[in-house]
């Protein structure tokens, strides 16, 4: 009877401790969730400082978060930090390799930093599974460029705005290989119907007025 009994007491602690641990994770779960919201919310305001916290706090719970590390990646590229934010891109596809984002914005910083090969290393795993991807082509496009492939890269960089007719990045790389190649009326009417497109763009209007003095208009 005391074993009995002594079971039965035994079996909701048990049960109970279970509960706890579930609840504790569960509660560190929410608490993840919710920093990385609010670091989210942030970065999309500009607030870099505050989404640096907030992001800072996810990865304290989930050092492995895939969307914190890319996220805090932007926050650190966004204030000039570029070789943290690097290695933060960098452990972003190591935890999650068909992260494209973090794959473009990592190439992006090598073909900066003037290392066209390791960035087109970069992103041809991604460009595998998802070859019509206008942001990777805009990277190839423009590492080709730097290695003086002018050719392939036209090739990508007109496939991209094909792709993407408002990527900003697609239609500036475009308009540069056009100027470059002589063509400057076209990358005027280029960068003239991207603005109709998007009018509130500050880049291409910017873009499309050093195309207006170049052309002496």
């Amino acid at each position: 009877m005391c074993c009995r009994y002594g079971f039965r007491l035994r079996m909701p602690v048990g049960l109970l401790v279970a509960a706890l641990s579930l609840g504790a994770c569960g509660s560190a779960q929410v608490r993840y969730q919710e920093y990385l919201q609010r670091g989210e919310q942030f970065l999309a305001q500009n607030d870099l400082p505050e989404a640096g916290v907030e992001l800072r706090n996810a990865l304290q719970i989930e050092p492995k978060s895939a969307a914190a590390l890319y996220d805090l990646g932007r926050v650190l590229e966004e204030q000039g930090d570029f070789r943290r934010a690097a290695g933060l891109f960098q452990s972003a596809i190591d935890a999650q390799p068909e992260n494209t984002k973090a794959r473009v914005d990592l190439a992006t910083i090598y073909y900066i930093a003037g290392d066209p090969h390791r960035a087109l290393a970069t992103i041809s795993p991604a460009l595998v599974r998802r070859p019509d991807d206008p942001d990777l082509l805009t990277v190839r496009a423009a590492a080709e460029r730097e290695l003086k492939e002018n050719d392939f890269a036209v090739a990508d960089a007109e496939r991209a705005v094909r792709l993407a007719p408002a990527n900003e990045n697609a239609v500036a790389l475009l308009a540069m290989l056009e100027k470059q190649g002589g063509h400057l009326d076209r990358a005027l009417t280029l960068v003239s119907q991207a603005v109709g497109r998007s009018p509130g763009s500050v880049n291409l209007r910017k873009l499309l007025a050093s195309l207006y003095v170049a052309s002496d208009q």
